[in-house]
């Protein structure tokens, strides 16, 4: 793999010199949110249960992912298959993982070429390239069309920033585990600016039959004046060994050869935006993805279910964006949105099923799918307390008949509480996967759909003390399963989720804060008797953070993950334990050029499994060193 050593001393030796261009400061953004609407809206005026992670958060946590930054979210759960060479899946209020619409900087990252029907491997990612993480609940289609069944999770780049700066990242851990990025901004003119991330990682051998490799390179561009811009490129590579999903991983698996992954993402995101009036603004978007993927699967030897046989495949998805929509405001009790935009995806895959020794069969599959969509969203103030927002959509899929969705949300705000209550649609197109696979895909299949509510409020206490309390209830019909009897892809299962998120954030002095989240959810499956792999009743956590010192601060994180049930090859359907686990990091800034840290991941060695027989990773300690240029 690349480190990247030579570009990294270029950049350091660029950007650690002032710049000779002075800039105007930037109106601060964190509280408004670019997901969940076309509208800018603040955090505290969508009427959805929305979360954002700061850059902030992201380095305060010391966490070596952004799946162990995403399990103290509520309403999200996190499975994988071992350490980050397995494959990894999030769950948003106990949905399918690929019913979540995952973007990069607004880009549409999810993979109708692979056997997860859709969902984003989040072990790609870096979190020395994240900004923020934005992530919005219920349903999305009204806003993004296709995938929004469930919610949205976005992922934006690192800000290039209008002073320049440069800091390196150095970290070191036990079992193997190494990480090393840059990130430098520096400005061009007084309106101009550029960022650039690098960064290059190595898990180590935490788990046994587990290893994963993953370098990332991201540029960002950003420009004001009568064009607002901004520009993303990103560029990652991974490369991942790990036991098959469902072989019983390295505690059961028959077979001990390793399945083997490269996956490769190159990616441009484009966005501006021009005001010709006080009450009008237009906004021009434009992206591309191109994806390949290759697996070497050895299959899995035959258990209490049947066996899988090995599977080579190499597949490509390229996505094109284009879009544009009008923002008209009214006074500042009055906002709406018209728009178009237009998707072209094309998925290839290229490979073989090994039956027996000498006897394959293809897999191959080449599907285009085009999409048109129209939408429009408003946003009514009707008193000062109360505001309305709606959103429709309408998508027109080649192969598919046209989809309509939509939102309606309320709030309403008295004193220290805001009540939201939300009602949405959601549907997603079948992969390519499901469709075209020339052993299982099934070309008839329809789309699957969503209806889901949400009731929720924001109450602040004291100054201090805050919390939030959502309910939802979510209705999928048309899921694609597969039928063993067909040995085909089919519509027919119709799921519920219904449950409770809670979070609160006490501020005990101004040294000491504690921050909580509980989440519990009900799956019914109403078309079967079955259950859902993964779906643990109640999780929840409390998060520590104690500044003893002017420069010192500890922070503990303690996650609880209640017994779920799972299912493997070797041993069928089984119900495994639950789990709690505890990271602490201790953090140093002896100046404020240099940051240190000391980290334990599972700092009580708890022994547990977030799917049958793969062991997750066990206590680790890790230090690091932040250098500002």
């Amino acid at each position: 793999m690349n480190t990247y050593s030579s570009a990294l001393r270029a950049l350091i030796v660029l950007f650690s010199f002032d710049s000779a261009f002075a800039m105007a400061e930037e109106q601060p953004i964190e509280n408004v949110l670019v997901t969940g609407s076309r509208l800018a809206v603040s955090q505290a005026n969508l009427p959805l249960n929305t979360t954002v992670i700061t850059r902030e958060t992201i380095e305060a946590s010391s966490s070596p992912s952004i799946l162990d930054l995403l399990r103290q979210v509520s309403g999200l759960h996190v499975s994988q298959y071992g350490g980050r060479g397995g494959a990894s899946s999030v769950f948003i209020q106990g949905a399918e993982p690929n019913f979540t619409v995952v973007m990069i900087d607004g880009l549409k990252v999810n993979d109708p070429n692979n056997s997860r029907g859709g969902s984003f491997d989040f072990a790609t990612l870096n979190l020395a390239e994240v900004e923020r993480i934005e992530i919005a609940r219920g349903a999305q289609s009204s806003i993004y069309g296709s995938d929004g069944l469930s919610g949205s999770i976005n992922i934006i780049s690192r800000n290039a920033t209008t002073e320049a700066e440069a800091a390196v990242e150095l970290e070191l851990g036990e079992q193997g585990f190494h990480r090393t990025s840059l990130y430098a901004s520096k400005p061009i003119t007084e309106q101009h600016t550029f960022s650039v991330n690098l960064s290059t990682t190595d898990d180590g051998d935490g788990v046994q039959g587990n290893a994963f490799e993953n370098d990332t390179a991201g540029l960002r561009l950003r420009g004001t004046g009568a064009l607002d811009y901004d520009v993303t490129a990103r560029w990652a590579e991974a490369d991942a060994r790990s036991f098959p999903e469902d072989s019983g991983g390295p505690t059961l698996a028959q077979l001990r050869e390793l399945e083997k992954r490269n996956h490769s993402q190159a990616s441009l995101a484009g966005q501006a935006q021009w005001q010709p009036k006080d009450q009008l603004e237009i906004v021009f978007l434009s992206n591309f993805l191109d994806q390949d993927e290759q697996i070497d699967s050895p299959g899995i030897a035959p258990g209490v279910r049947s066996g899988v046989p090995a599977t080579q495949s190499k597949a490509n998805l390229r996505r094109l964006q284009l879009g544009s929509h009008a923002i008209f405001s009214y006074a500042t009790d009055y906002s709406f949105t018209v728009g178009a935009d237009y998707q072209k995806e094309k998925g290839e895959q290229i490979g073989s099923v090994e039956f027996a020794p000498g006897f394959e069969l293809p897999t191959d599959f080449m599907l285009t799918r085009e999409t048109v969509g129209i939408f429009a969203e408003a946003r009514y103030q009707a008193t000062h307390q109360t505001t309305l927002s709606a959103s429709l959509r309408r998508d027109d899929p080649t192969g598919h008949t046209p989809k309509i969705t939509g939102r309606l949300g309320l709030e309403y705000t008295s004193g220290n509480s805001r009540i939201y209550a939300a009602w949405g649609e959601g549907f997603k197109l079948p992969s390519f996967f499901a469709l075209g696979h020339a052993l299982v895909g099934n070309p008839d299949l329809k789309p699957e759909t969503s209806r889901n509510w949400s009731l929720g409020i924001d109450h602040k206490v004291s100054e201090h003390l805050q919390f939030s309390l959502n309910g939802f209830h979510n209705s999928f019909q048309d899921l694609i399963d597969f039928d063993f009897d067909l040995f085909t892809n089919v519509n027919r299962s119709e799921v519920q989720t219904r449950g409770l998120e809670f979070s609160t954030n006490w501020q005990i002095q101004e040294k000491f804060n504690v921050a909580a989240h509980a989440t519990y959810v009900d799956v019914d499956i109403r078309s079967s008797q079955d259950k859902l792999r993964q779906r643990p009743d109640w999780r929840g956590g409390v998060s520590l953070n104690w500044h003893p010192l002017a420069k010192v601060s500890l922070q503990l994180h303690w996650l609880y993950v209640d017994g779920f049930f799972d299912s493997a090859v070797p041993t069928g359907g089984v119900n495994l334990d639950g789990y709690s686990k505890l990271d602490a990091s201790l953090h140093w800034e002896p100046n404020d050029a240099v940051s240190l840290w000391l980290a334990v991941d599972n700092a009580s060695d708890e022994q547990y499994f977030e799917s049958v027989g793969f062991e997750a990773v066990g206590i680790r300690t890790r230090l690091g060193l932040k250098w500002q240029l």
